[in-house]
This record gives structure tokens, C-alpha cells and sequence, in this order.
């Protein structure tokens, strides 16, 4: 995956890797990038010549604060997108921490209006700090430790593996309607089995008893002659 896709993109998976390496280059960038303007902003404010112009020259370098914030953010999201797609769930978890800040607002904004005091203001505001807490927690053993789901998956190949270009089907399972044949080697074990049940079977039959023999009768020699071991007779 190339550096555009990596950090622009919300298509694909990303493993632990490259989620990590997105997201320390974003935060060193975002914080160097401010740092200049911050100073760029701080020198013109110096060297202007009225106060006016001062606040403006700095004002001027703040505002481009804002763009470099959507750009990041669009990036971080970006990044949580694909790993969420490696874990093998939808990207629309990245929507988790909005449903926690969202609310947090409309609770400070009401306390604001109402002329709540500063103990009500943090009790009210205390559930959703413990909220993202949890949030932020989550999504860092998630996506930050947790491996992605091997084989491909519904949002594409494995990260780094060369593209299958078959498209997704889940495993099947053994003996549902419309599942594949079984394997060759299932097929062989089944083969092998109906050999060892055949010769068991044939084990149990009963055997015929074997047909005694008599003994072979032995010829006595004539014309007088002895045999071997006994004296003629006279």
C-alpha cells in the first residue's frame, strides 16, 4: 500500500505496522507544522508596527491551524477505517468516540446557558470524561496491540499479501445445504474407514471347520522283500 493510500484512503486493511508508523508520522508532522506557525505567527506579531497589525499577523497564522487539522483528522480516520477493516468489522466504529463528544457539548453548552457553577459543571461533565476514557482505551488495545483477522475478508486481502482476485466468500459449514464436496482427504479417511469396518466384519464371521484327514495307509512291499525297520517274515 502506498503512502497516499495509507493515509488518505479508507479502502483496504492496514496491520499493527502501519497503523502505528501512520499515526506517529501524523502527530510528528501535525506538531512540527504548528510549531511553525505558531513562530512564523509570534515573528510577524513582533515586527509589526502597530498592535492591530500584531493581532492580525498572528491571527492570520492561527487560521491555518484549521486546515491542518481537518487534513490530520481526515488521516487518523483514515488509518482507523483500515485497521478496523483488518480486525474484520465495519469502519463505522471510528463514529464510537463522536457518540461519547457529541452529547459531552450539549451537556456543557446547557450548563453554560443555565449559569451552572463549576462543582455542577464537572458532576455533570464526569460521565462522559469516564466515557472516553474507556473509548480511547478500547481502541488502543484494538487496534493498537490486537493482531487482524487472518485470510481475507470481506474489505480484502490480508496487508501485504498479493491480491487473491476471487472475490470473498465466507467458510461454509461441513454438512449445511449448499456447502462444497468434502476435500480428497476427507474422502480418503472415509474410504479407509469403510475398508477397516469391511474387515472387521469379516473377522466376526464364523469360520467352517476344518475337514479331518485320515491317515495315508502304508503299501506293504511284495515278493518277499523286508521293509524298512521290521524283519521279514519267513
Amino acid at each position: 500500500m502506498g503512502l497516499f493510500s495509507l493515509l488518505f484512503s479508507f479502502n483496504g486493511r492496514i496491520n499493527r505496522v502501519q497503523f502505528w508508523m501512520g499515526s506517529i508520522g501524523i502527530a510528528l508532522f501535525g506538531f512540527v507544522a504548528s510549531m511553525m506557525l505558531l513562530f512564523s505567527g509570534g515573528t510577524s506579531a513582533l515586527s509589526a508596527d502597530t498592535p492591530q497589525a500584531a493581532a492580525a499577523a498572528f491571527m492570520g497564522a492561527i487560521m491555518w491551524l484549521f486546515p491542518l487539522l481537518l487534513i490530520g483528522s481526515w488521516c487518523g480516520f483514515a488509518l482507523q477505517i483500515k485497521r478496523f477493516h483488518d480486525r474484520g468489522r465495519s469502519g463505522y466504529w471510528t463514529m464510537l468516540p463522536l457518540a461519547v463528544a457529541v452529547p459531552a457539548m450539549m451537556t456543557l453548552f446547557n450548563a453554560a446557558l443555565s449559569g451552572a457553577s463549576m462543582a455542577e459543571l464537572e458532576a455533570s461533565m464526569t460521565p462522559f470524561v469516564i466515557a472516553s476514557w474507556v473509548v480511547n482505551i478500547g481502541f488502543f488495545i484494538d487496534l493498537g496491540c490486537l493482531p487482524g483477522k487472518e485470510g481475507p475478508n470481506r474489505f480484502g486481502d490480508p496487508p501485504g499479501a498479493p491480491p487473491s482476485g476471487a472475490p470473498y466468500a465466507p467458510t461454509p459449514i461441513p454438512g449445511a445445504k449448499g456447502a462444497p464436496a468434502a476435500p480428497a482427504a476427507s474422502s480418503l479417511l472415509g474410504a479407509q474407514s469403510a475398508m477397516e469396518r469391511a474387515i472387521a466384519e469379516r473377522a466376526r464371521q464364523p469360520q467352517a471347520p476344518v475337514k479331518a484327514t485320515a491317515p495315508r495307509p502304508t503299501a506293504t512291499p511284495t515278493g518277499g522283500s523286508p521293509s524298512f525297520g521290521r524283519r521279514a517274515t519267513r
